[in-house]
């Protein structure tokens, strides 16, 4: 098989792999609504949203450069050492997450006193956590990629199975849900650890300055990507009523399927374009990703009125304005996506990192006053500002970048129609 078909394959592999969690996320969705209600279901997206985040800020890059260092090993034993760095390092920030959040979480949790002590024993587990993020790192590094897909797949299938087990032995509350989702996530991941290059021991001092700065690098442009993601849920924990955050998160669970849909046709169009440079690629994806974003938009934006109340009961009626909103917001970060890597394969990865703050600047200003006033609504709405200003900066990067003007990125033409139909077939 050639290289480009190899690259092809594994890419619809990470694809297709990535859409196990939040479609199981979108079946649980009504199961931990109906069970817990607004209130409970607010209670839980509180505790599992700063764990969620905490994942992200403290692990420094650990997984991508286990992947990188893995990948360029030349022996066995580069390879021991290369695994021991990332899982030293990783279990330390772990330690260090878990110091923070037994700091913060009175504080974050404010308005969710009962649920402090919750938060702290998820918590503890932190170092488990990154650790694995790191083992999974090494894997994709030496190209176990069947392992890591099983394992991805694995983990929400178990919460599927142990949310439907708690619902059936009427004992799903918001303890036991926060065990589940959380838990399952740990419990899958420990396969990871399986086959491992690894003997045990603590890394040379040597190792660990050559390891952390390129791991720090890394973590800077995945941290501002994620924070453009998640940084609205976990404000909201601060600003809003714990209904406006069951709402808000009820809506993201449902806009996540086809912003995974558009991220999942980006990568597989991106493949086409691995080591060829080509910049009309990079538009091309651009159009047929609006079509596809516009689409699932208008589709959901029709559909949500009368399966939300169907299908997460009356209660979360007011779930339905946010999740049209952000359907279309799913539009432009879809589209900022497909620009970001295409700069990556021009050899500019600095600049999608200007992107993602750019997109993070609107919601940190906009986001506290919309909560404020119209609650989850408002949190929506800034996330459509923020993506809406991401995609404008890199309209304007991939101009200055490849002479690519921003009409040819948006406006399709009758050859995209044809590129899609084959596509779909």
């Amino acid at each position: 098989m050639s290289k480009r078909g190899s690259t092809a394959r594994l890419v619809r592999g990470t694809a297709l792999s990535s859409l196990a969690l939040p479609l199981v996320a979108l079946a649980t969705s009504p199961i931990l609504a109906r069970a817990l209600g607004p209130v409970g279901r607010g209670e839980l997206a509180a505790v599992v949203t700063p764990l969620s985040l905490a994942v992200v800020i403290f692990t420094f890059g650990t997984s991508e450069a286990a992947t990188y260092f893995a990948a360029r090993s030349r022996s066995g034993l580069d390879v021991e050492h290369h695994v021991r760095t990332a899982l030293a390092a990783a279990t330390i920030s772990g330690i260090l997450g878990f110091a923070v959040l037994v700091v913060v979480a009175p504080i974050f949790l404010a308005r969710y006193p009962a649920q402090v002590s919750l938060l702290t024993l998820l918590a503890a587990t932190l170092p488990v956590a990154l650790a694995t993020g790191a083992a999974r790192g090494a894997h994709l590094g030496l190209g176990n990629t069947r392992l890591v897909y099983t394992e991805r797949w694995l983990s929400p299938v178990l919460r599927l199975a142990l949310i439907l087990v708690l619902v059936a032995a009427d004992s799903l509350t918001v303890f036991t849900a926060a065990l589940s989702t959380w838990g399952t996530g740990l419990l899958s991941g420990l396969l990871l650890f399986w086959g491992l290059p690894y003997k045990g021991g603590w890394p040379r001092l040597s190792q660990l300055t050559t390891f952390l700065p390129f791991s720090l690098r890394t973590w800077s442009g995945s941290l501002s990507g994620f924070l453009v993601l998640r940084l609205d849920q976990a404000l909201l924990v601060l600003l809003v009523t714990p209904p406006q955050l069951a709402f808000y998160a009820i809506a993201v669970a449902v806009a996540e399927v086809p912003q995974t849909m558009i991220g999942a046709l980006r990568q597989l169009l991106l493949a086409e374009a691995a080591g060829a440079r080509d910049v009309s690629l990079i538009a091309r994806s651009c159009r047929l990703v609006a079509i596809c974003g516009a689409a699932m938009a208008v589709v959901t934006a029709c559909v949500a009125p009368w399966a939300v109340p169907l299908v997460f009961g009356d209660d979360f009626q007011p779930a339905v304005l946010m999740i049209q909103i952000l359907a279309v917001a799913a539009i432009p970060a879809g589209l900022t996506s497909v620009i970001n890597a295409g700069l990556v394969a021009l050899g500019l990865p600095g600049r999608q990192v200007v992107n993602q703050i750019a997109a993070l600047v609107p919601s940190l200003i906009a986001l506290p006053p919309l909560a404020l006033w119209i609650g989850g609504n408002g949190a929506a709405v800034a996330s459509l500002l923020s993506y809406a200003a991401g995609l404008a900066v890199a309209l304007v990067q991939l101009r200055r970048a490849a002479g690519v003007r921003p009409v040819t990125c948006l406006v399709p033409r009758v050859a995209d129609a044809k590129t899609l139909a084959k596509l779909i077939r």
